[in-house]
């Protein structure tokens, strides 16, 4: 059996095989050179299960042809959606006929391999998202504060350039700890929250307090997170103006 994944562009890079002894240096050399034997070749066409016997004309320059006698071969190309992610062959001793269990057998530990690139690749682009959301977040100059229920569950680390504060020691907080009183923190709640019920974004300047003590005042811009306002879901941004 082998198995070879590609890239985008159909490049063989990575591969693996067993069962095949002295030639499977010989094998994985092949397939690090870019060959591909036919019946991959044929089988990166189709959806359906590639199968050949060393008689068929399309073997004839299989690297592993003296192997095969005899036998037969399945091959598949691994693929899930609209990604095709490499192909998986394996040779049987025993007489197979097209639809039987091994067949489907094989179909399927190929579809589940396949799935499991998938969600190897969904994997990588979030974690891929994650890294680029989060060096978006720390490289702008502005504070970038996340809320639920008027309690922090983010922030970016230009807080601490706004309000004194490091952004771990903001997470979990409830967002009085920015106001300078408790009457404006409710103020500022009824100036955002039923405009946010209607729209996207709404922003208006607003006093807080800085960690230190002193007064400053902020540019706020808050949007609610969704298409409709959940539990006072909303990202905030805000940009000391005081001047």
């Amino acid at each position: 059996s082998w198995i070879v994944l590609l890239d985008k562009s159909g490049k063989v890079i990575l591969n693996a095989n067993s069962g095949f002894g002295k030639l499977s240096s010989q094998l994985s050399e092949f397939f690090k050179s870019g060959g591909l034997p036919e019946c991959g070749r044929e089988a990166l066409k189709q959806s359906d299960i590639v199968i050949t016997e060393a008689k068929d004309s399309i073997c004839a320059e299989c690297p592993v042809l003296n192997l095969h006698s005899n036998k037969k071969t399945l091959t598949v190309r691994l693929e899930y959606g609209s990604n095709i992610y490499g192909l998986i062959s394996v040779t049987l001793s025993m007489v197979l006929v097209k639809g039987t269990q091994e067949e489907s057998l094989f179909g399927e530990v190929a579809g589940d391999i396949a799935f499991a690139l998938y969600n190897i690749e969904m994997e990588k682009e979030r974690k891929k998202l994650e890294e680029l959301e989060s060096s978006i977040l720390h490289s702008v100059p502005f504070a970038i504060v996340g809320l639920h229920e008027r309690q922090i569950t983010f922030a970016n680390e230009s807080v601490k350039d706004v309000f004194g504060w490091e952004a771990e020691e903001l997470i979990g907080k409830n967002t009085r700890i920015l106001y300078r009183s408790d009457e404006e923190y409710k103020e500022i709640a009824e100036h955002f929250y039923p405009v946010l019920e209607k729209q996207q974004y709404h922003y208006e300047e607003f006093p807080f307090r800085h960690k230190d003590g002193k007064d400053i005042i902020c540019m706020v811009r808050a949007s609610r997170i969704g298409e409709k306002l959940k539990e006072r879901e909303i990202v905030a941004t805000y940009i000391d103006i005081t001047e």
